[in-house]
Parts: C-alpha cells; structure tokens; sequence
C-alpha cells in the first residue's frame, strides 16, 4: 500500500513547479508562496541575531596579540553581516510589498487604510530622507556617507537599519517572532556566561573582556544587555511554556542581568529597572497574568543584590550618580563632569544643535564639531553627546528628532488604542523597546547594537499591528 506524502511536501513541490513555469515578474510575485518570504525574513533576523556568535568564532580564530588589528578585523567582519542582512532585509521587504500591491490587483495606495496603520513606516521614512537630506548638505560628504571607521555610523548604515526594519515589520506570527527573540535571549546570555566565568584564557582566546564582552567598551555592551534582558518575558509569555523551557528562560535572564551588574554601565541597568516596573504597571492596567512579570521581577532584584554583595560595582555607580545629581542642582562648576562626563557633553550637544537647528552637522559629523570646542573626555576628544535625542537633533536637525519621537509614540498609541486585543506577549515587546530607549537617553548608537534595537522595534510594531487587526475571539 502506497504512503501519502505529507500536505507539507505536496505544497512545496507544487510551488517549486510553479516558479519554474513563470515567464513574467507578475506571475513571479503569483507563485511565490508569503510562507517563504516570511521564512525567509525570519532566517534573515536569525542570522543577525546570531552574529555576536559568529564574530566569537572569528575572534578564536585570530592568533595575533595585536589587539588593534584584532578589532579591525572583527569590526569589519560585523560590518559586513550588517551590509548582508540590511540588503537583503529591502529586497525581502520590497517583495513582501509588490505580493501585496499584486494582490489587491492595484498599485496604487489603499485609500481605505488610515494614516495610523501606516504611521510608523512613514514616519521613519521620513526620518531616513531627512538624514539622506542632511548628509547632501555636509561639507564632508565622505564622512557622512561612510561613517567614522570606528563608529560607522554614516548614511549607509542608517539604510542598513532601515532594512533590518523593514523586515522584521513584516513578521507578524508569534511563532516567527518567538524564534527571533529565542535567539537573541540565547545569545545574550552565553555571553553573560562567558562574563560571570571571567576566565582569564578564555577571554584572550576569544578576545573577550568581562565587561565589554565582543563590543568595543562597557556601555555598548550594556546597550545590548539592556535590549535583551526583557525578552524573557515573551518567551514566558508567547505561548504555554514547558517547566523545562521555562527554567532555561529564567536562567537566561539571570545570567544577563548578573553581567549588566558586572558591567558597571548605570544607563542600561535602570534601563531595564524602569522598563521591568513599566511591564508590571501595564500588565496590571490590562489584567493580564502577573505572575510571570512578579518573577522576572524578583529574579532580578535578587541576582542584583547578590551579584553587588560579591562585587558591589554598581552600588558605586549609584552613589555616584546621586554626588553628580546633587552638584547640578546645585550649579556647581564640577557639575560639567558629572554622569561620567555626560552632563558636559549634553549642555555642548545642545549647544551645537542650536547652531543647525534644521539639518544638522550630518551623520557621524559630530566629531569635529565636539574638536572645535575642545571637550576632552579621559584625555580623549569627545565625539558624540552619549545621549541619542541630542545626537539625533544634532546630527540630523530637530525634524528628523521630531519623525523618530513621533514613529515610537505611534507604537505606543497604538498599544493603547488597542489595548483590549493586546497580550502578555506585545506587552513585552514594547519593554524591550523601553529599556533601550531609556538606556539610549545616556549612550549612542553604534553599527553593532542599534541594529538589533530597529530589529526589536520592527518586530513590536508588526507584532502590535498585527494584534490590533486580528478578529476578536468568539464570546
């Protein structure tokens, strides 16, 4: 008696015949199933989310005790990830796009869809013709085009995020987004192992250290740690967790916030505080279930108190966050170095916004302006105001802040205007969003940490879209 072949496989050799008789673009776009353009966006963040490892396997593979070359080559290595994943991210989009257009049998826009379904996209559209704008209006093209070599924080990388974006928007299935946020979780805590375990061969193999893990300094790597710590809480949330699955998340969690501790960077740990205290509040508003929230919660006023009792390095940063709060309200003259430097560094960024309110310096341009005035951070020039809001006034004008203030608060309106439909798992979507941001209002960006934040915001926005659509389920 003949087997009958899976539904699955039948489907997939019938697509593939079908894409090997097409002869126009129109029948391309007919026979190519979404499920693979969504399969293919998926594997597309999954290869991102996965580079910290790969840049750990290329690092083991460096014999030179030249850390500077070192960097440059790991640096290039992500660089080059980056271009991939950005590129093919407006291809995917682009296709998942015209399938569309193609299914409604016109190209032009649906009058019948409001301005609050397409607000997010557009205004961070928006936000990206404005750098494009402020970039032809630098006097140092190159620069603005490329980047620094050490931030690369250019034009072209605002495209690749954009990309990366693009995409993730895209996928609006839990199941998708559950494998990204799997990923990111996994990867973020075997780097927090490899940081608790601090051993002192290992670290040089990989060229790792304790606090700065596989990014440049202790703040970026904070940035990242910041932006993962509270996926757990999708992960816990998105779908009825196993005991085993469960014990592995909250392990995941622990580990990444033991080394946010061990970090010493102030910014990303109240990132997540604030962002953890946001989920409760929100979780008890829409009255979904608390109890995973409360554990989260206590897990990581526990590993905190622990890992400070042991090693009390974030205590430090507290105390010394509330001498340097005390001397600017007092107007002190020392108050110019309080926040590590910071306060300084926001009195010039928004001096230096002031001066091109409307364009800005251009991308990566700050650099210069910062020399000019002469702000020597740690005997090293300043290049940027370690705080995203004004580096983005300052760099692209106060529209291009405008557009991007305004693209977050459409997510968040739209989180709220639906809030009947929302659950657990869009709730923690957007702490993700949260925690970054607030981590942002005290770092930069960088080619190797902001592009996994557009990932998350991609994801929460679709996610939260997506929820807002859905039917209602039957009473």
């Amino acid at each position: 008696m003949r087997t009958q072949k899976p539904a699955a496989e039948v489907s997939l050799k019938t697509s593939w015949q079908a894409l090997q008789e097409i002869k126009t673009v129109g029948e391309l776009l007919d026979a190519l199933p979404t499920a693979w353009l969504v399969f293919a966006g998926a594997g597309l963040l999954l290869y991102w989310s996965l580079s910290p490892v790969f840049i750990l396997l290329r690092g083991a593979l460096l014999v030179s005790s030249d850390e500077q070359l070192v960097r440059l080559i790991l640096s290039s290595t992500w660089y080059v990830m980056l271009q991939q994943t950005g590129l093919l991210g407006w291809i995917l989009a682009g296709l998942f796009y015209l399938k569309l257009r193609r299914g409604r049998k016109s190209w032009r826009p649906d009058a019948s869809v409001s301005w609050r379904v397409r607000a997010v996209p557009v205004l961070l559209g928006l936000l990206l013709l404005w750098s494009a704008v402020s970039c032809l209006l630098s006097d140092k093209p190159a620069l603005t085009w490329h980047g620094d070599a050490y931030r690369r924080d250019g034009l072209m990388s605002y495209l690749l995020y954009g990309g990366i974006f693009a995409v993730a928007w895209q996928l609006r299935a839990k199941r998708q987004v559950r494998w990204v946020l799997a990923a990111l979780t996994a990867v973020s805590a075997g780097l927090a192992a490899l940081a608790v375990l601090d051993l002192a061969w290992l670290n040089q193999t990989l060229h790792l250290t304790q606090v700065t893990s596989v990014f440049y300094n202790a703040n970026h790597y904070g940035y990242f740690l910041a932006l993962t710590a509270p996926g757990v809480l999708y992960l816990l949330a998105a779908h009825p967790v196993q005991p085993g699955r469960k014990l592995a998340a909250l392990a995941a969690f622990g580990l990444i916030i033991a080394s946010l501790n061990l970090n010493q960077s102030l910014g990303p740990f109240l990132g997540v505080a604030v962002a953890l205290l946001f989920v409760l509040f929100a979780t008890i508003w829409l009255r979904q279930p608390v109890g995973p929230v409360l554990l989260v919660l206590g897990l990581f006023a526990a590993v905190s108190v622990l890992v400070n009792l042991i090693q009390p390095r974030l205590l430090a940063a507290l105390l010394r966050l509330s001498r340097d709060t005390r001397l600017i309200v007092r107007g002190s003259a020392a108050a110019a170095a309080a926040g590590t430097n910071r306060w300084g560094l926001w009195v010039n960024g928004i001096q230096l916004a002031l001066e091109k309110p409307l364009f800005g310096f251009g991308p990566d341009n700050l650099g210069a302006a910062y020399l000019v005035r002469g702000i020597i951070v740690n005997g090293i020039p300043a290049d940027r105001p370690h705080n995203e809001l004004i580096q983005l006034a300052a760099s692209l004008g106060f529209p291009a802040l405008v557009f991007y203030l305004l693209a977050l608060l459409a997510v968040g309106a739209d989180f709220i205007r639906h809030r009947a439909k929302m659950s657990a798992a869009e709730t923690a979507l957007l702490t993700m969003v949260a925690a970054y941001f607030i981590s942002s209002l005290v770092g930069n960006s960088m080619f190797y940490t902001t592009p996994f934040y557009f990932c998350v915001l991609g994801l929460a926005a679709g996610r939260i879209r997506a929820a807002a659509q859905a039917e209602p389920a039957p009473g």
